[in-house]
């Protein structure tokens, strides 16, 4: 039978159920991906054990699989946005890269630049990396207004 694992990376902590899925702090865990939301969305719950305080904007990756076969497959990767204590859990809730597009508004003109350029440079902006862009087609200009968000124009 087939034992539901999960890795959670948050800052430099790793939290691993491979080895024992019944010692977690994590008493629960949800994670949201959805195509009509621009921004995937992450919530758990740590029991309050040892010092560990998840705080906001901690880089979070997300794993999830099986501890009978040890195969992960990273599912999110974002950064705390809220850590809320209470008296016998901290409830954690973040975003994923997206919400960065979301939340970055600019006024830049461009001349002469392709798609891809563009849009590295709109997530270099954001505070993102890009893994691919392709060149696509070449803008005479391009206005970026701060009306609209940078992930309204990519």
């Amino acid at each position: 039978m087939l034992t539901p694992a999960y890795k959670l990376t948050i800052g430099n902590k790793v939290i691993d159920t491979t080895d024992e899925p019944k010692a977690s702090t994590v008493v629960d865990l949800k994670v949201v991906l959805d195509l009509d939301t621009p921004a995937d969305v992450f919530t758990f719950e740590l029991g309050n054990v040892g010092s560990f305080r998840p705080a906001r904007d901690d880089e979070t990756k997300i794993e999830l699989g099986y501890a009978d076969n040890g195969g992960f497959t990273q599912v999110m990767k974002g950064t705390v946005e809220t850590s809320e204590p209470n008296l016998t859990t901290t409830r954690v809730a973040g975003f994923s890269g997206a919400d960065a597009l979301l939340r970055t508004f600019v006024e830049q003109t461009y001349e002469s630049k392709t798609a891809g350029a563009i849009v590295r440079d709109l997530a270099d902006k954001a505070g993102l990396q890009v893994g691919t862009a392709e060149a696509g087609i070449t803008f005479p200009a391009y206005v970026v207004d701060g009306r609209r968000s940078v992930y309204l124009h990519m």
